[in-house]
C-alpha cells in the first residue's frame, strides 16, 4: 500500500490560540502541531467535534485539530481514535482504530484524501462556513475534496518574565449574554411586547441580558421573566416564570441550549442576519443550534497585557483564546468584527463597541436535582448546593456580568 504524502510545500500557518478565528501572523514561537488543511477554504483545518463527527473550522492549533498521520498504515489518529469513512454521504467520524479499509487514507497526487474503501473526504455541498461537515463521497478531484498535511504553530500568550501583574486587568464587567457559535458576534435578544427572541449584534443592550436565576436552577431570566419555548417551530420568548420544563435549560456538551421539554434554541433556516428569529426545534446538534454563555463588555474597558496587545495590533483577528483546548476565556468582536488594541494596551474592536467574552468549557450536566459541573458524572456526587462550577459565576445570579480574567 503506497502512501503519497505531499511533503513538498508543507504549509506553516501561525495562529495564536484562536478557536474559530482569523489567523494572526505571529512569530513562530512555540511547538508546531500537525493538522490537515483544506485547499477549498483558506486557513481551514479538519476538526473532530465532541460527538466524533468531522468538520472543518478555522485552523487554531487546538487538540480537536491535532491529526497524527501514520504514513505506513495510512491511519489518521486523534485523541486515541482513528478517522473513518463509514458510508457514502455520511460524515467522517472518529472510531476505535482497526484494520479496516475505511480507516486507511492516502493523500493522492491530485490532492484528494482517499480511503482504501474508495471514497474521498468531501466538504458537504461545497460549504465554506465554520463547522461544515466533511463527508465520504465518490472521488471527483473537485476543489472541495482537496486536503493536505500542515503544521500549525502556536505562539504562546504566556506572561513574559518580569511583566508586572498590574499590566493586566483582573476582571471584566458587562452584560451576561447568550452568544451564537454559528453567527459569530451575534447574541440572543428579546424584543417586542411578548419578548420574542431573535439574534442581534451583541451590543450590551438590556434586551440581551440573560442569566441563570442562580443556585441549581436551570431557569434563564431577564428581569422577572423566564426564557421559554411555547411549541416546536415557534419563536422562543420571555414569559412569566412557572417552573415548567419549557423554561428549565441546560448548555450541553455539544453546545446546545436545551430545555427539559427536549427542545433546543435554533436559528431559523440557518440564517446569519441580525433580526432572524430563534425558534424551539428538535435537537439535531446542527451548527445553528450551538450557543455559549458570555459577558458582553465595552471596547477598550480592559487589558490583557502588552504582549497580547502587540499581537492584536497586527490586525485580522476576530477571536482569541487565553488557553488551549475548550476554554471559557474566548474573546470575540461583536458582529464578527476584528479585535485590536489602543495605545494603552486596552482591547478594542467589535461592532457597537462591544467585545464578547465566553466560550466552551462552561457547560452543564443535567441531574434530577439540578445543574452540575461537567466533571460531575454521578447524581450522588452533585450535593445539595453550589451545583454550578465557579466559572459560571459570570452567568449566574447576582454575580452575572463579571468575568474573572485570572
Amino acid at each position: 500500500m503506497t502512501k503519497l504524502i505531499r511533503h513538498a510545500g508543507l504549509a506553516l500557518a501561525f495562529v495564536w490560540l484562536m478557536p474559530a478565528a482569523v489567523q494572526a501572523q505571529t512569530p513562530p514561537t512555540g511547538p508546531a502541531q500537525l493538522s490537515i488543511g483544506t485547499r477549498f477554504i483558506k486557513d481551514f483545518c479538519l476538526e473532530a467535534r465532541p460527538d466524533s463527527a468531522m468538520v472543518v473550522n478555522k485552523c487554531n492549533a487546538q487538540p480537536p485539530q491535532a491529526m497524527d498521520y501514520d504514513d505506513t498504515t495510512g491511519q489518521i489518529k486523534t485523541a486515541g481514535k482513528c478517522v473513518a469513512a463509514p458510508a457514502k454521504g455520511q460524515p467522517l467520524e472518529l472510531t476505535t482504530c482497526a484494520e479496516a479499509k475505511d480507516q486507511f487514507w492516502t493523500f493522492e497526487g491530485d490532492g484528494t484524501l482517499k480511503s482504501d474503501a474508495g471514497l474521498c473526504a468531501d466538504l458537504l455541498n461545497f460549504g465554506k462556513n465554520p463547522g461544515t461537515s466533511v463527508i465520504a463521497w465518490d472521488c471527483a478531484a473537485s476543489d472541495n475534496q482537496k486536503f493536505f498535511l500542515t503544521n500549525i504553530r502556536i505562539a504562546r500568550a504566556d506572561k513574559p518574565a518580569g511583566e508586572a501583574k498590574s499590566d493586566r486587568s483582573e476582571s471584566v464587567s458587562g452584560i451576561p449574554s447568550i452568544a451564537s457559535y454559528y453567527a459569530q458576534g451575534l447574541c440572543l435578544e428579546a424584543r417586542g411586547s411578548n419578548g420574542a427572541i431573535s439574534i442581534e449584534v451583541c451590543s450590551r443592550a438590556a434586551g440581551q441580558d440573560f442569566r441563570f436565576q442562580g443556585g441549581n436552577s436551570g431557569a434563564i431570566v431577564q428581569g422577572d421573566k423566564c426564557l421559554t419555548s411555547i411549541a416546536q417551530g415557534s419563536p422562543l420568548e420571555l414569559a412569566a416564570c412557572k417552573r415548567s420544563p419549557e423554561e428549565d435549560w441546560t448548555f450541553t456538551g455539544e453546545g446546545l441550549l436545551r430545555n427539559r421539554a427536549n427542545l433546543c434554541a435554533d436559528i431559523l433556516q440557518f440564517l446569519r442576519e441580525p433580526g432572524t428569529a430563534v425558534i424551539a426545534w428538535e435537537c439535531t446538534a446542527t451548527e445553528n443550534q450551538k450557543w455559549y454563555p458570555a459577558v458582553a463588555t465595552k471596547s477598550g474597558a480592559f487589558t490583557l497585557g502588552s504582549q497580547i496587545a502587540d499581537n492584536l495590533k497586527a490586525g485580522g483577528i476576530t477571536t482569541l483564546s487565553l488557553t488551549p483546548g475548550y476554554s471559557a476565556g474566548n474573546f470575540t468582536g461583536a458582529g464578527g468584527k476584528s479585535l485590536s488594541a489602543d495605545a494603552q494596551g486596552n482591547i478594542t474592536g467589535g461592532d457597537k463597541d462591544t467585545i464578547v467574552i465566553g466560550g466552551a468549557g462552561v457547560l452543564t450536566v443535567r441531574f434530577k436535582n439540578g445543574l452540575a459541573a461537567p466533571d460531575v458524572t454521578e447524581a450522588a456526587k452533585v450535593g445539595s448546593k453550589g451545583l454550578l462550577p465557579t466559572d459560571w459565576s459570570f452567568f449566574s445570579g447576582s454575580t452575572a456580568g463579571k468575568f474573572e480574567l485570572n
